[in-house]
């Protein structure tokens, strides 16, 4: 019964995922601006992110010391 389930979520999964890609792709064709505009907001937010979350952890104080000698 477990196989029939995995087998059954494997599939929507993979539908879902290609249903998903085709619309992408078809507001891509209609619109290139708009899709451009919000690609470049995604990735300008995911820099500032990482570089917010980068400098918040930041380097510990004794980096760069394995051993205390």
């Amino acid at each position: 019964m477990a196989k029939i389930k995995t087998r059954a979520a494997r599939k929507a999964a993979k539908v879902t995922a290609r249903h998903a890609a085709h619309g992408v792709a078809s507001k891509a064709r209609r619109s290139p601006a708009r899709s451009l505009a919000l690609f470049m907001t995604g990735a300008g937010t995911g820099a500032v992110l990482a570089l917010l979350t980068t400098r918040a952890l930041g380097p510990a104080s004794h980096a760069g010391h394995l051993t205390e000698s």
